[in-house]
Parts: C-alpha cells; sequence; structure tokens
C-alpha cells in the first residue's frame, strides 16, 4: 500500500507547490501540527476517491492545525507511558537517590529502551490515529485509546501500513538526518504524505467507512463472505 502511496503521490498535480508546503510547516516548527492536518485531509480525499493529493490550502490552514494538534495530542497520549518511567529515573538520578555507576548504567539504558518503544509504537499505530481523526465530527478532541484499539483489530491492513511505518520511519530519519538544517523536516513531511495516502487508499480500496464496526464487517465480508461468519449461512 505504501508502494501505491507513493505513486499516488508522485503523480499528483501541483506536486512540488504541496510538498514545499508541507516541508516549510514542518520547517517552521511552530506550525508544525499543520503537516499532519493536512495528512488527516489527505485520508479523507484520498479516501472518498481522489486519485491525487488534495492541494495545501492556506486559507485552511486554522482547520490543519487543529487537526494536527489533536493528531500530536494524541501521540503524547500514547507514548505517556513509556515517558514516565525515563523522567522518574532522571528525576532520582539527579536528586542522588539513585548512586553507583552499575545502577545509573542500568537507568540510562532503560530509558533508551522506553524510548525506543515508545517510538515504535507511535509508528505503528501512526496509520491507525490518521483514520480515527479522519473520521471524527471536528472539534478539538483527542481519539480514544478505545477506538484506536477497535480499528487496529477490526482491519490487519492497517497493520501492515503501520510495519511499513516503522520502516519507513527509521530509513528516512537515518539517512536524511545527515542534510544539515532541513533533513529531519524533508523526513517528517515524507513520511506524513506517505502514511496518510497509504491510509486513503486503503479506505478507497475497501470502499468502507473509518467507523470501527463498519470496518469490520466488511473486514469479516471480504474474508468470509456476505453471510455472519459466526452464525453461518442464510437459510432460505
Amino acid at each position: 500500500m505504501l508502494a501505491k502511496a507513493f505513486n499516488l503521490i508522485l503523480n499528483s498535480k501541483g506536486l512540488g507547490l504541496t510538498f514545499f508546503s508541507v516541508f516549510i510547516c514542518s520547517l517552521l516548527i511552530l506550525p508544525l501540527p499543520a503537516v499532519y492536518g493536512y495528512g488527516v485531509q489527505v485520508v479523507r480525499y484520498v479516501g472518498a476517491g481522489g486519485t491525487e493529493l488534495p492541494p495545501f490550502a492556506w486559507n485552511d490552514f486554522f482547520n490543519y492545525f487543529v487537526d494536527g494538534l489533536r493528531y500530536l495530542l494524541s501521540i503524547l497520549l500514547l507514548v505517556a507511558p513509556f515517558l514516565l518511567l525515563p523522567i522518574i529515573l532522571l528525576l532520582l538520578m539527579s536528586a542522588g537517590v539513585i548512586k553507583g555507576t552499575a545502577i545509573a548504567l542500568l537507568s540510562v539504558v532503560l530509558c533508551l529502551l522506553c524510548f525506543i518503544v515508545g517510538c515504535i509504537v507511535c509508528a505503528y499505530l501512526s496509520p491507525v490515529l490518521f483514520g480515527a481523526l479522519a473520521d471524527a465530527d471536528g472539534g478539538f478532541v483527542i481519539a480514544s485509546l478505545k477506538k484506536l484499539r477497535a480499528l487496529s483489530q477490526a482491519a490487519p491492513g492497517y497493520m501492515a501500513i503501520g510495519g511499513g511505518s516503522i520502516v519507513l520511519t527509521a530509513i528516512l530519519n537515518f539517512f536524511l538526518s545527515f542534510i544539515p538544517f532541513i533533513g529531519n523536516s524533508i523526513a517528517q513531511a515524507l513520511i506524513a504524505l506517505l502514511i496518510s495516502a497509504a491510509v486513503g487508499l486503503y479506505y478507497a480500496q475497501f470502499a468502507i467507512s473509518i467507523d470501527p464496526l463498519a470496518e469490520k464487517e466488511a473486514m469479516d465480508a471480504e474474508l468470509f463472505g456476505s453471510d455472519d461468519p459466526l452464525e453461518g449461512p442464510a437459510q432460505s
């Protein structure tokens, strides 16, 4: 799906201007949420049958920004458990409660492990989060963990995109980090566009709602036919 998303992006009209707009928002940091808010709009547009990226409309910047804040706050909610332990360990080390070289090294290793796991969780659930926010009715609402869990369990396709997201994030961040000043900004822009386009294509392919129950029913029909797999074939 990521390969199809890449082709969709390449075949989009005005790609240069769209990517430049997303890149500028990523580079300037303060408008960074708009990058992910635009990604939410990409999911809606491509999921509805669009065959290219929608133009980055600066007059919709506020809507992009709000959607992006909801995305980033949801990410923060997801990684909070992984940040809690490192913060506690660092506070204990600075207060002198944790003493000894071995214990200090073990604490640093635990902090790094928590950080790495948190990054993997973010990359893996990022496609699900894009879909959950794209289906929201608007307003300043953070996607709930319950809905994320329902979405991720309902459709295995999310997990395939999520796995690709982990690899894509690692590769782009590694290679583009060698470009001074702008490398990470380019990576963030590319990742947001590719993942959101892939999620939009996923919805368009199966012609399903982003609602978890409707999605699960559509996937059951795809796998088992039109009959309910739990009840058996319909009686004539």
